[in-house]
């Protein structure tokens, strides 16, 4: 799959859309997890027909996702593509991002001392049970914390751009500003790292006119491989303490960051420990292969998803259902925390006529970016949170069953309060306006007289 991804990405660079990222990003995704799996755990267990097939599944579904998209008008496909979007983006007003940073730094900070959260993992549901009910929180807050993160994501773009674009003092302002979004997003978890390095990359690439998919970049990744590793030894050593977990510096021998770099030991207890993504796919295809009695449910897990992103102020009392455990009663699984894709619950949920309803989802998605993304060509700052926010979620493979109806849920939530926004400081802009006018013509009337 990374062979695939890589020849794909090689042969697409120049003309690369928001289709290509999420095609790239699965077979990134799905490869680099099978690789990692294959070198550090025991697989000996696994029936290599069961996982051959629920891989070349995923490749056939993320296939045939490209392939649909090409029936798209050429006006939409347009829209989707990254040079395009990157023209758009280089043009918002760098006090908006900076505005939004603020606030988000100001919520963070309101939310670690009044409620002890940092990131969406101190709010997850308990997943011992098949009904947990809502986390003992004010709404608006957990609902305010769905939005942040695609929110990092937009902030990392635009500040990404700024940088690129900026000289002299104005790159080392906008550095710092990068730095700061960095940081935060930290507190999230590496794989939002791994998408900001990702996006940063694609980025970079695309501003220097360069194909990132080359044998030269491909050598510089290897010899940059012993850097992530230690990244990751240092990131989950002191991850551990913000977050109570056994695996702690002391218990580790750790006595200062060389050391943490050094030790192997987090990382590989990390991957050892953690379900591999390619292996949630696998356990469902073997069950439906070789349990003949097991039923599908035909939508049943999706209409669960479903009434989750029903908002609670129109829904009172309603009772969040956990997906994962769902899912595992249906396939006689044990109930924990899985890593689920799309890929593997449309599979449990519909079979294999996941193979054609999840590439007609996805061109569903695709439809609508285009056509929210022509709409906002005149308020870019809107144009900017709706593409960042589609493109943020297209990223991510290792999502909930219902995060695209949580999508368009937040994506609803911004159009309101942009609007909002909009046509409370309209006035005060048109004030503005009309005194600069008043001065240019006081200005050309002195220069008439002089």
């Amino acid at each position: 799959m990374l062979g695939t991804a890589a020849l794909f990405g090689r042969l697409r660079w120049s003309r690369i859309d928001v289709v290509d990222l999420h095609v790239l990003m699965v077979g990134v995704y799905f490869g680099s997890y099978t690789l990692v799996d294959a070198l550090v755990k025991d697989l000996s267990t696994v029936n290599s027909g069961s996982a051959v097939l629920s891989l070349l599944l995923v490749m056939v579904t993320v296939g045939a996702t490209w392939l649909i998209s090409r029936i798209l008008p050429i006006e939409l496909r347009r829209t989707l593509q990254m040079r395009y979007l990157l023209a758009q983006w280089l043009h918002v007003d760098g006090r908006i991002i900076l505005l939004l940073l603020g606030a988000v730094l100001v919520f963070q900070l309101y939310s670690y001392q009044h409620f002890g959260v940092l990131a969406t993992h101190d709010v997850a549901n308990n997943r011992n049970f098949l009904y947990s009910p809502v986390p003992d929180l004010p709404y608006w807050f957990t609902s305010a914390m769905a939005l942040l993160t695609p929110l990092y994501f937009c902030l990392f773009i635009a500040g990404t751009l700024k940088v690129l674009a900026s000289r002299a003092e104005k790159r080392v302002f906008w550095i710092i500003v990068l730095v700061t979004v960095v940081m935060l997003v930290t507190l999230w978890g590496r794989r939002e790292v791994f998408y900001l390095m990702y996006i940063f990359f694609v980025l970079w690439s695309i501003t220097k006119s360069r194909n990132l998919i080359s044998p030269m970049n491909g050598f510089l990744l290897l010899i940059a491989l012993p850097l992530l590793v230690a990244f990751s030894n240092i990131y989950l050593t002191y991850r551990s303490i913000s977050l109570g977990l056994a695996v702690t510096p002391d218990k580790l021998g750790v006595s200062g960051i060389y050391s943490a770099a050094t030790n192997l030991d987090t990382t590989l207890w990390n991957l050892q420990e953690r379900m591999g993504v390619w292996q949630l796919n696998y356990m469902i295809i073997d069950k439906q292969i070789h349990y003949y009695g097991l039923d599908i449910p035909y939508g049943n897990i999706l209409w669960h998803g479903l009434k989750n992103t029903i908002p609670n102020i129109l829904w009172p009392g309603k009772i969040v259902s956990d997906l994962d455990a769902l899912m595992a009663y249906q396939y006689m699984l044990p109930v924990t925390d899985y890593p689920t894709n799309n890929f593997a619950m449309m599979q449990a949920d519909f079979g294999f006529l996941s193979v054609i309803l999840l590439p007609l989802q996805l061109l569903f998605v695709f439809f609508s970016a285009a056509l929210l993304i022509q709409a906002s060509r005149r308020h870019l700052t809107l144009l900017w949170l709706w593409s960042g926010y589609i493109i943020y979620y297209l990223l991510r493979i290792e999502v909930d069953y219902s995060e695209w109806f949580i999508l368009y849920r937040n994506i609803l939530t911004v159009t309101i309060v942009y609007l909002a926004a909009y046509w409370l400081f309209r006035p005060l802009s048109r004030v503005r306006l009309h005194k600069r006018r008043r001065l240019v013509v006081h200005g050309q009337a002195v220069n008439t007289r002089r």
